[in-house]
C-alpha cells in the first residue's frame, strides 16, 4: 500500500508483514481486555464477544480468511445480510 505524508506529500510504502497479521480472535482478546479496562460492562463485553465470535464463525463457514488484513466492508456487509449475524448464541 502507498501512501503520502500529509506535511511534505511525500509518498511511502507501508510494508506489512506476516507477524503483523491478526486473526479476529486475537483482535477480539484484545479488545475485551480493552473493554474490561475501561470499565464496560460485563453484559457489554458479553454482547461484543458473541457478536464477534458470530462474525469468526460465519467467516470461517463462508470461507473466508479469519485474518483482519483480509476481511473488508463486503465480507463484513455478506456476514451482516446473513441470519448467522442474529443468532442467540455466540
Amino acid at each position: 500500500m502507498v501512501m503520502a505524508c500529509a506535511a511534505a506529500q511525500v509518498p511511502f510504502q507501508v510494508e506489512h508483514s506476516k507477524e503483523a497479521v491478526m486473526s479476529i480472535e486475537e483482535a477480539l482478546e484484545k479488545f475485551l481486555v480493552q473493554l474490561e479496562a475501561d470499565g464496560r460492562s460485563v453484559h457489554t463485553v458479553a454482547q461484543y464477544r458473541r457478536h464477534v465470535r458470530l462474525l469468526a464463525r460465519w467467516a470461517a463457514g463462508a470461507g473466508v480468511s479469519g485474518d483482519l488484513e483480509v476481511l473488508d466492508h463486503e465480507h463484513l456487509a455478506r456476514f451482516f445480510a446473513a441470519p448467522d449475524a442474529r443468532k442467540a448464541e455466540g
